[in-house]
């Protein structure tokens, strides 16, 4: 069915990259969609850069695993807040407490959804910050009798800082503007250092990144297998062009004049100057690539529009540019195309199921325009919708004064 979709709209030619999550249908429908499409180029489609998984699934099922080493702490946690959100006077003792030992009641418990990990850090860390609280109500209230015990409160606190690093990281997975690629090195690492972090043996970049070590040499490796992939391409698109047009021709001819200049008696040092000009250009001549990576780096806190920068950078890197581009747009998670799916059921329900295909692309088209060109601008949705109501009254008005005149 895929390949079916991806002919028909014939984007089987510009088909970089698929990202899915971890199932194993996935990975069948990939193979499938390689073998099909005879993708051998032997770094892009290989399953390396060509399937891609879903960073937020990823975080998804390790974090799954994790809190199943502290499922019956969490059950104590899950209880003790049903317990005290179950009844209006619990909750009542509960803030009395609260203001007894000053401590912010109106932070307020959270309650989880089991099936939904980042839920249950939110119940957790609130839990966390009422932790006196808690131990005050199990010694005034008989009943209470899930109040976790001071060892469980402490591998809680434990897995709560292990599990922020990956609620921030999922944060900006789920960012449905700009999931692109570049956001996957600075979070992932984050959670590296977390994970291998031990007070004996103390991390730090240059140990695991810094130059000589194994993931470094990796990574330099791909990029530019990858890059001599582009140049072959961008040589081959050359070739076939060679030759072809009166403006080439005319362009050679200009330049054999030029190279004229000064009689016949020079034309022949000046084409030995040529070839020693050029023998000595090959032996120092450095590729795109490396030219760009020997120019001093921007600082890593300075706002820059990464997709902006390598479109100004084209001319001078063409090769290089395009690159840049292609591997940036390679989504890191699934999230912001299955929101555009879950947007579909919002527009189109069981009471508003009639509407033509055209009215339901610019209602989508309408919120993305709104509310996806800059994040930080405030729409005001009530003034909003009273302009469109008055227009719409306005209309109305003119129908029934044209009526009126017929």
């Amino acid at each position: 069915m895929a390949s079916y979709f991806i002919k028909s709209w014939g984007i089987e030619k510009k088909l970089f990259s698929i990202t899915l999550d971890n199932a194993a249908s996935n990975d069948v429908c990939v193979e499938l969609l390689k073998n099909q499409f005879r993708l051998t180029n032997s770094l892009v489609y290989d399953g390396k850069l060509f399937h891609l998984r879903c960073c937020a699934h990823i975080l998804n099922l390790i974090v799954q695993d994790g809190l199943k080493q502290i499922d019956v702490s969490v059950e104590k946690f899950r209880d003790s807040v049903k317990y005290i959100k179950g009844s209006t006077l619990r909750k009542d003792r509960f803030i009395q407490i609260c203001s007894q030992n000053l401590l912010d009641y109106k932070k307020a418990l959270v309650q989880d959804v089991p099936t939904r990990w980042n839920s249950t850090y939110k119940m957790l860390s609130c839990a966390l910050y009422y932790r006196l609280a808690f131990s005050h109500l199990s010694l005034s209230d008989s009943n209470f009798q899930t109040c976790p015990s001071s060892d469980e409160w402490d591998r809680v606190e434990k897995m709560c800082g292990f599990l922020k690093v990956f609620h921030d990281a999922t944060l900006q997975f789920f960012g449905s503007l700009y999931p692109t690629s570049n956001l996957y090195f600075p979070q992932i690492f984050g959670i590296h250092l977390k994970l291998v972090e031990t007070k004996d043996s103390p991390n730090d970049y240059k140990k695991l990144y810094g130059e000589g070590s194994s993931q470094l040499k990796r990574v330099e490796e791909a990029l530019f297998s990858l890059f001599d992939e582009y140049m072959q391409a961008s040589r081959e698109s050359s070739d076939g062009n060679v030759g072809g047009g009166s403006g080439s021709g005319d362009f050679n001819s200009r330049q054999t004049s030029v190279g004229n200049v000064g009689g016949g008696s020079n034309h022949s040092i000046l084409e030995e100057f040529d070839e020693y000009d050029n023998d000595d250009m090959d032996s120092t001549k450095k590729s795109q690539l490396q030219v760009y990576l020997l120019e001093p780096r921007t600082k890593r806190t300075s706002s820059i529009n990464i997709l902006e920068f390598w479109q100004s950078q084209q001319y001078r890197y063409p090769e290089l540019a395009k690159l840049a581009m292609d591997i940036l747009c390679v989504p890191v998670s699934t999230v912001a195309s299955e929101s555009a799916f879950s947007l579909g059921g919002k527009v189109l329900n069981e009471y508003r199921s009639s509407m033509k295909p055209e009215i339901v692309e610019a209602v989508i088209c309408s919120r993305d325009w709104l509310f996806g060109v800059k994040v930080d601008t405030h729409v005001d949705v009530d003034k909003l919708t009273q302009n469109v109501m008055d227009m719409n009254i306005a209309e109305d008005n003119t129908e029934v004064t044209s009526s009126n005149k017929l």
